[in-house]
């Protein structure tokens, strides 16, 4: 298939370029199927196996596309920052934070008898250069919507977000399991 850092096309079953756009009307999706094929014109030993030459025949596959290096553990890691910054534990700093976040999640671990290699929740473990601040006194914006009444926009600095909780691919199914019990007991 035709990929690389400078390739355009972004999946082998439209000729979408807009990758991240997951809205209704994105262009991508008109797109479908593609009219070209995406493959190399080099010759591929493994094309010539039966069932393999219509780009739609290869399917993508959630292990890789969430669990292992995908978007479920960037979600999963970005859950849990997120949940520290809201308060749902109590500390100073964002690592000590996350350490609270992680006892509680290796106590469920222990109780659900779940093995997990996430050996700790940390702006390293989450593979982060900074962490998310939120400041309301020098950060905010205030939207007049009647008379007295005003919305509070808080922004978030974020200048590099969790890329990685710091697991295996079956860790991401773990902590995405942990993260809805922690939500539908605690909060």
């Amino acid at each position: 298939m035709r990929v690389g850092f400078n390739c355009k096309e972004k999946c082998h079953l439209c000729m979408g370029q807009d990758w991240d756009n997951t809205s209704l009307d994105a262009e991508w999706r008109t797109s479908m199927p593609r009219t070209t094929s995406p493959f190399n014109a080099v010759p591929i030993p493994l094309m010539g196996v039966p069932g393999i030459t219509r780009a739609e025949d290869a399917f993508p596959d959630s292990a890789h596309v969430f669990h292992i290096k995908g978007i479920g553990q960037d979600f999963a890691a970005s859950c849990v920052v997120l949940l520290a910054n809201l308060g749902a534990w109590p500390a100073r700093s964002l690592d000590a934070k996350l350490s609270i976040g992680y006892k509680a999640f290796r106590e469920w671990c222990h109780a659900e008898k779940k093995t997990t290699s996430i050996d700790g929740f940390s702006k390293l473990t989450f593979d982060m250069s900074s962490h998310l601040v939120s400041s309301v006194s020098r950060e905010c914006q205030y939207e007049l919507v009647g008379p007295t009444m005003c919305i509070l926009w808080v922004h978030l600095r974020n200048n590099d977000y969790p890329c990685t909780h710091g697991g295996k691919g079956a860790d991401t199914a773990i902590l995405c399991s942990w993260l809805e019990h922690y939500l539908e007991t605690t909060l």
